[in-house]
């Protein structure tokens, strides 16, 4: 519920105020608006409305059974943390041997058993976490221990007279501050500190104590445990195997903040609201959705250690003002850890390259270490080829064989698959078909089916292999959603015609909440919603054109059955000119030929094959273009012969050309580093001094 009060200057911004309660009501939220009269006056419209909606949450007389319940777990919450406050504030001084002694004055509402009772069972229950923890550390005989009793050594009290009668005294109160209020994470006291004892019972009960899970998933204690031994780690594991819990359960079990490396903004919205739904809310992102004004908030903060976990695009390691926040946080908290996700991208024959991932394990263990030692780096995918695994094994210096964490198998016996070949203009047409006939998998009717009904919705994800264009997923979304006679939204990482950036950020975030929140049941989208992100209950995918590659195929395709209920995943693809289709995907076709052959290919007589290739293409170009951009780049950056930094101006049509070729001269060694500066759009670039004989050598 959104509250605000009216004075007389909300006349001049009436149409704003309009707009942002026309989307917070879209959101979800009750809006009130109360005019100060109504204030003044103590009564009014508006604040009998108010008082009505309040009446539906609030009790007379005694409380009920459910507030008294929420109100004790709060207690419990304040007292185990008014206890951590003792111990790491030494405010009641304790030795080995002997327990502290508490007693508990909890709210007059609750009588004495049940206040005695509370007391016993939060304080047990505290000394066992700080056990677990304790014996985590190899610390288990120097911690304090609590009690209750006779002649209490400290009291904590919850009611309101502020009197005592034990000189140590902890008074709680419920305060509300209109800001942000938060302890920064000393990781510096606990630098020293290495887990001796990694035993997997204690692991357990802190997963159960912090995500409500009762066992590991495969894999999960192999990469937890290889964590806390700080010890890199490449997790692959299937879509739906809890490769997100392994490293936020292992950030946890480690001082300092993770810092959480994510290719997509989708993916990063999915795990942060996944997070805040275990009540885990010490988390940022440093995106581009942010404003320079929020972007700096939250530097700031970070500097100061205020986040457990903080989600950021590679590039963003390519920023001199990162670096330097890193610089500034190492010194004050320390990472815990560095988790990659979809660490798949990191191969140039990964699904989505980037070249920024390129040098993501280089950048982070430097600029991450403290005191010289680099933070574990765990990388996380559910697919990888042999050819892919091989360069993320390679980019991230992760090359142990007992670093690589797989499953017993890949199989996912919950999906059925199925392919329908047709021609590029049949494909609405078949794509309809596919529709009428996917209800009758799961013994529904048509009329139901495609309706939304909350946590038993049969949710279904529609992957079109752009944005725009007869196939992309503007036009597939209005066609379904006009046969289908039911709302089907879209989803796509780039901003579609007819919208502007910021809005289409915001649009997309809601449609994504929404979809998750089963408010409508059929999401057209891009592959961009494709990886990772947590809905059990998709019941079914259909990729309107043939996926990047295998690889791909198996990460969208994997979105359903997250849940390991049956699933279904239909392609359709159009093959139109088979003999070309020979041609064009011969082996001993060269990469430079290929682009001879495509170039007579116009988008209206493409089919799947020619337009999957058009896109490979636009990522690699041949070995003569990618040669031709390096000495491009040697030509402009001069003599090469000292150890100099110069710079390089860049547009967004060149920079991936650009930034591959400086990563060419960086993997030979004749660039030590380099970084981007998205204001000025210059590169810097840190020359290590060869000559133009030697950068051939190397490059040749």
């Amino acid at each position: 519920m959104v509250v605000e009060i009216d004075g007389p200057q909300h006349e001049e911004q009436a149409e704003a105020d309009l707009q942002r309660d026309t989307e917070l009501r879209n959101a979800g939220y009750e809006v009130i608006r109360i005019p100060t009269k109504e204030v003044r006056d103590g009564t009014g419209h508006n604040l009998e409305r108010l008082g009505r909606l309040f009446a539906e949450v609030s009790c007379s007389g005694r409380p009920s059974h459910q507030l008294r319940l929420l109100l004790l777990l709060r207690r419990a919450f304040q007292l185990q943390l008014s206890l951590w406050s003792i111990c790491a504030k030494n405010i009641v001084p304790f030795d080995e041997e002997t327990p502290i002694t508490v007693s508990v004055h909890i709210d007059d509402m609750f009588d004495r058993e049940t206040a005695a009772q509370f007391t016993e069972s939060v304080i047990e229950d505290f000394n066992a976490l700080i056990d677990d923890i304790s014996s985590l550390y190899g610390e288990s005989g120097s911690r304090a221990v609590f009690q209750t009793g006779p002649e209490p050594q400290l009291t904590v009290d919850f009611n309101t007279n502020y009197r005592s009668e034990t000189p140590d005294s902890i008074f709680v109160r419920d305060i509300f501050l209109p800001l942000e209020i938060s302890t920064p994470l000393d990781g510096r006291v606990f630098s020293g500190a290495v887990v001796t004892n990694v035993d997997q019972a204690i692991c357990v009960r802190l997963l159960q104590r912090i995500f409500g899970f009762d066992t590991f998933r495969e894999g999960q204690f192999e990469a937890i445990e290889r964590c806390l031994r700080r010890q890199d780690s490449i997790v692959l594991l299937p879509t739906g195997a809890g490769k997100s819990i392994a490293f936020q359960l292992a950030a946890f079990l480690r001082p300092g903040i993770c810092f959480v490396i994510s290719p997509l903004l989708s993916l990063i919205d999915d795990q942060i609201e996944n997070l805040r739904g275990f009540g885990i809310d010490r988390i940022c992102q440093i995106t581009s959705t942010l404003t320079t004004e929020e972007r700096q908030m939250v530097s700031g903060s970070l500097k100061r250690g205020e986040y457990h976990f903080c989600y950021v695009a590679p590039e963003r390691f390519q920023s001199q003002e990162f670096r330097d926040s890193l610089r500034s946080l190492t010194e004050s908290t320390g990472v815990s850890l560095i988790a990659v996700d979809e660490a798949h991208c990191v191969s140039e024959w990964g699904h989505d390259f980037r070249p920024a991932y390129l040098n993501i394990a280089r950048v982070s263990r430097e600029y991450c270490a403290t005191d010289r030692i680099a933070p574990p780096l765990m990388a996380l995918t559910g697919t990888a080829s042999r050819a892919v695994l091989k360069d993320v094994q390679r980019e991230l210096a992760i090359e142990e064989f007992e670093a690589l964490i797989t499953p017993t198998t890949f199989d996912r016996p919950e999906l059925h698959f199925r392919t329908i070949d047709c021609k590029s203009k049949e494909k609405m047409a078949r794509l309809e078909g596919v529709l009428e006939t996917v209800p009758a998998d799961f013994n529904e009717e048509f009329a139901s089916f495609y309706n939304p009904k909350g946590s038993r919705t049969r949710s279904g994800l529609l992957f079109c292999p752009h944005v725009g264009g007869n196939f992309g997923v503007v036009h597939v979304s209005d066609e379904v959603e006009s046969r289908l006679g039911r709302p089907v939204p879209y989803y796509a990482g780039k901003t579609p015609k007819g919208f502007l950036d910021d809005d289409w950020q915001i649009t997309k975030r809601q449609t994504a909440q929404r979809f998750k929140r089963n408010d409508f049941p059929l999401l057209a989208c891009t592959k961009a919603f494709g990886m990772g992100i947590d809905k059990p209950n998709v019941r079914y995918t259909i990729h309107y054109g043939i996926p990047a590659s295998i690889e791909s195929f198996y990460q969208e395709a994997g979105r359903a059955g997250r849940d390991r209920q049956d699933a279904q995943c239909v392609i359709l693809f159009s093959n139109d000119d088979r003999e070309r289709t020979k041609t064009l995907l011969s082996p001993t076709l060269e990469a430079d030929a290929l682009h001879g052959h495509m170039d007579q290919v116009t988008w209206n007589n493409g089919d799947d094959i020619t337009r999957v290739l058009y896109f490979h293409q636009s990522s690699f170009n041949g070995l003569h273009k990618d040669h031709e951009d390096v000495k491009r780049l040697i030509t402009e950056i001069g003599d090469s012969q000292e150890e100099r930094s110069v710079e390089i101006p860049w547009s967004n049509e060149v920079l991936l050309d650009r930034e591959r070729a400086v990563h060419r001269l960086l993997t030979i060694g004749v660039v030590r580093d380099y970084t981007k500066d998205f204001t000025s759009r210059r590169m810097h670039v840190e020359l290590t001094g060869h000559d133009k004989g030697q950068i051939a050598e190397h490059l040749y």
